[in-house]
């Protein structure tokens, strides 16, 4: 073990004065990140006033995680100088218990020449005595020591934590500058497929801030539809969506297959079938409350450019009967009444998710034919994926269910669904729903 009188505490005092430069250098680094971000907060694109307000959202983001890291860096500084306060006090300790360790082999000592005449058995109990008196001291002077040693480690680690939180604001720095430059250049692009198929700026959707809009600014969040539909009557005799049986393939056109049925004709007028959940959400597996997403603007190809245009104006109002997908079939859902909530929330809800944006796309154009891989097409989805355009949303209330109109569909479908399974040598198995995802707010 290392003696008190070897024991050099200049080490650690040198890694407190490197930990003080390293959070003065922090500090700058945080500084200059928050001007940063002031900037990155300001107008992007002359697109539109409130195209850049994805970025906007990011930068905020990026500013609170900023701001907890400065916290941390304060609390770390803070444990610093606590520390070094300590270490002080433990060497002037340590400085003092060497002293009197000092002092008691001088006041105590042993005797050297036999002119004293001391008894033998004095001489031992005396020696006895002086042992157990400097042991003491020599203990408390070790253990101040492993004190200090482990303060000392305690500095190293608030040094290496001190230096991941400056490569976390290094990182956010350069991931904010990233998304700012992103969007952008995607804002730019965007306008310049716009001006090669012959569309003014003035033809761009305004559906951020529209005249008729002003009283009602904010993006609504999905939560927000489902608590406005909590007061909907609900209907008691029909089965939940564990219940709900499939009714014809996903890959088959059910409205031509229904119009050919005499019986099924009247719901082929009135039927409505949406993929779940790009298009619909469900507030809970009873099925009384659905939400129906669309987008809100149609993109014509001449140069009427964007035009504002719903998928349920002919709907709102109205019962339909709902269909759904789910995988790969169709299920009946039961009679609905088509709400419109354009007045209360006109600027719709964001759907950012990758496959609801590929949907609405695909929805956004004239006779939904226009490929993917189409310039135009990738950013509209884009847009979409960035919050820059919202979908429409409509409440659909649960009014009733045709059993008559399940039963039928679903024997006829099960007939042939074990046809085909008995024709491939497969066993036949039931086939429920695949449970709704849970809802969550965007």
């Amino acid at each position: 073990m290392q003696s008190v009188e070897d024991f050099e505490p200049t080490g650690a005092f040198e890694a407190i004065k490197v930990l003080g430069r390293e959070l003065q250098h922090s500090k700058e680094r945080i500084k200059n990140l928050e001007k940063d971000v002031l900037k990155s907060r300001g107008p992007s694109s002359s697109v539109d006033p409130d195209a850049a307000k994805a970025l906007v959202r990011r930068a905020e983001n990026a500013e609170a995680l900023v701001s907890q890291l400065k916290e941390e860096l304060a609390d770390s500084e803070n444990t610093q100088a606590r520390q070094i306060l300590k270490i002080e006090k433990l060497q002037t300790r340590v400085d003092k218990l060497k002293a009197v360790k000092k002092v008691g082999s001088l006041k105590y000592p042993l005797p050297c020449t036999a002119a004293f005449h001391v008894n033998v058995e004095q001489e031992q109990q005396k020696a006895v005595i002086l042992s157990n008196n400097d042991r003491a001291p020599t203990n408390r002077v070790v253990g101040l020591e492993t004190k200090l040693k482990n303060e000392v480690k305690e500095k190293q680690k608030a040094l290496a934590k001190s230096d991941s939180l400056k490569k976390e604001v290094s990182r956010l720095d350069a991931l904010l500058r990233k998304e700012a430059a992103d969007s952008r250049a995607r804002i730019n692009e965007f306008r310049e497929v716009e001006e090669r198929h012959g569309v003014r700026d003035s033809d761009l959707p305004r559906n951020s801030v529209p005249d008729t809009y002003q009283n009602n600014t904010q993006v609504w969040a999905i939560e927000q539809y489902f608590m406005l539909a909590e007061d909907y009557p609900k209907h008691r005799n029909r089965p939940d969506y564990p219940s709900l049986k499939p009714v014809y393939l996903a890959s088959m056109d059910l409205r031509t297959y229904l119009e050919a049925d005499q019986t099924l004709k009247w719901v082929a007028r009135s039927m409505i079938c949406l993929p779940n959940p790009e298009r619909l959400l469900w507030a809970s597996t009873a099925c009384q409350i659905g939400l129906a997403f669309g987008p809100l603007y149609r993109y014509t190809g001449n140069q009427r450019g964007w035009v504002k245009e719903s998928q349920f104006t002919r709907r709102y109002g109205k019962e339909v009967e709902l269909f759904f997908t789910n995988g790969d079939r169709v299920y009946y859902a039961g009679r609905y009444k088509c709400h419109d909530i354009r007045a209360q929330n006109p600027r719709g809800c964001f759907r950012s998710d990758a496959k609801s944006a590929e949907v609405l796309a695909d929805l956004t154009f004239d006779s939904h034919t226009r490929s993917r891989n189409d310039s135009m097409w990738q950013m509209v989805n884009a847009l979409y994926r960035d919050g820059v355009l919202k979908a429409e949303c409509a409440i659909l209330h649960s009014v009733g269910f045709n059993h008559k109109v399940h039963d039928i569909l679903a024997s006829r479908y099960e007939i042939l669904n074990g046809l085909k399974r008995r024709r491939n040598g497969e066993r036949e198995m039931p086939e429920p729903p695949r449970a709704p995802k849970k809802r969550r707010g965007h």
